[in-house]
């Protein structure tokens, strides 16, 4: 006999990429996944002023980044469709506005991919380890970020990453409107009533692991979390684990 988790329809897994990125970030990740569950409906979508989605980068906020992440999940499922949000690095402070709006009724789990979700009060750059900060702030004081420096870039997003990843990390890498990381959040209410999983990449620089499990004390817990001993782009670097993990919290 069917247990009730068997006997619900599978829902929809929607994948959100990160700052500086698109959804291209994603393709390994989705590749492996659809390799092991056909059936499954999962894509990503890109943030506004990326892709085919049109968005002024310089005048784009967190609240316009989440009404297109919901515009775009409706025109391709209706409103009814049961959803499971993954997210990576940015995509922490764009979820829970996204979860706020449609309701946690509708959305079944949230998985953090190495999340970036500063404490109330705080913004994304606010939560960045010193040193970053003191090598990305030529380009903080810009409406957009034209180009990650190279050095920033390579810490941050290519330790823990062969050459090949590297260059394909730089090939999933684009503008970016600064406000996204400067705007300093208010609450992750909407998440608290939702379960919460969590890919943790133990050598994350980007987003040190202190930081993910401090930001997971705030959200109340989770009912799942896993490690991969990898760096902040875990998605590209070991997508085959980062799918496997995420399969098992969508069946869970």
């Amino acid at each position: 006999m069917p247990t009730d988790v068997e006997s619900q329809p599978l829902p929809a897994v929607v994948f959100i990429h990160g700052g500086c990125h698109n959804s291209q970030a994603w393709n390994e990740t989705l590749s492996a996944l659809r390799a092991r569950r056909p059936d499954l409906n999962a894509f990503a979508i890109d943030l506004p002023g990326r892709g085919a989605i049109e968005g002024d980068l310089a005048s784009l906020t967190v609240d316009g980044c989440a009404q297109s992440v919901i515009t775009q999940i409706d025109e391709r499922l209706g409103h009814e469709t049961p959803l499971v949000l993954v997210g990576h690095s940015m995509a922490g402070v764009v979820i829970p506005r996204v979860v706020g709006r449609i309701g946690g009724g509708r959305v079944r789990r949230f998985i953090s991919v190495a999340c970036c979700m500063p404490p109330a009060g705080q913004s994304i750059v606010d939560s960045l380890p010193r040193a970053v900060r003191l090598l990305a702030s030529p380009v903080l004081g810009k409406p957009i970020i034209e180009r990650v420096p190279f050095l920033v870039s390579r810490f941050i997003f290519g330790n823990r990453a062969s050459r090949a990843q590297r260059a394909r990390i730089r090939h999933s890498a684009c503008r970016e409107g600064s406000a996204l990381i400067t705007t300093r959040v208010s609450d992750y209410q909407s998440l608290r009533d939702i379960p919460v999983g969590w890919v943790l990449p133990t050598r994350d620089r980007a987003v040190p692991p202190r930081k993910q499990r401090a930001a997971m004390a705030a959200l109340g817990g989770f009912d799942r979390m896993t490690t991969i001993d990898a760096g902040h782009e875990v998605l590209i670097t070991h997508p085959d684990e980062v799918a496997e993990h995420i399969l098992a919290m969508v069946l869970r």
